[in-house]
């Protein structure tokens, strides 16, 4: 069971009581065999087992990935800030 903490972004740290949480911009690139998609926004989140949550939960539902091809192989790529990937999650239908 994911521990989801009570500050989920940079405002809400700010305002938390807690001094230990501190939250980082993640970015999630979509990879596939001859195309990367790249995230130029990004996600603030406390950690990336939160974003990782996040996106597993997202690849769950029915249509959220209907635009994938079944036939290729597909991965979301998460970077940190300093643009080290930090977890690569494949995408499956």
């Amino acid at each position: 069971m994911l521990a989801v903490h009570a500050c989920a972004t940079r405002d809400q740290a700010f305002m938390s009581p807690m001094d230990h949480c501190t939250v980082s911009r993640f970015f999630l690139d979509l990879e596939g065999k001859d195309t990367t998609i790249s995230d130029e926004d990004g996600v603030e989140a406390q950690d990336v087992d939160y974003v990782v949550a996040e996106i597993q939960a997202v690849i769950g539902e029915k249509d959220s990935v209907s635009f994938i091809d079944p036939r290729e192989c597909w991965n979301i790529a998460i970077r940190n800030e300093s643009g080290i990937i930090v977890k690569r999650i494949p995408i499956i239908k």
